[in-house]
């Protein structure tokens, strides 16, 4: 107890006594806090390493998504094209034959 003693004379702005007793503790305190700050900070690493993992894999999978989405996405703009290109030579065929018949 002569540490908590100094303590409270040297500190004369009125910390409470709580705070000194901490003090006197603080080794084994500190001691398990760093324990438990180790502890999750070894848990975050594993968990952002499998989020890591599982985000590659993601990543895959979205890739071939975009992929396949690509491929349809060309796919349904060539057979609008088509039709585009159809409806307009049909358009075009009646116009020659409505030219046809007034003339």
């Amino acid at each position: 107890d002569k540490g908590k003693g100094k303590l409270v004379k040297d500190n004369e702005k009125g910390k409470e006594a709580e705070h000194h007793h901490m003090k006197d503790n603080g080794k084994g305190k500190v001691h398990d806090i760093q324990n438990r700050v180790g502890s999750v900070e070894v848990g975050l690493a594993r968990e952002i390493k499998a989020k890591h993992v599982d985000d590659h894999d993601d990543d895959d999978l979205d890739t071939f998504d975009l992929e396949n989405r690509i491929k349809k996405l060309k796919e349904d703009f060539g057979r609008l094209l088509k039709a585009k290109k159809a409806k307009e030579s049909k358009k075009a065929k009646k116009a020659m034959e409505a030219k046809k018949e007034r003339g």
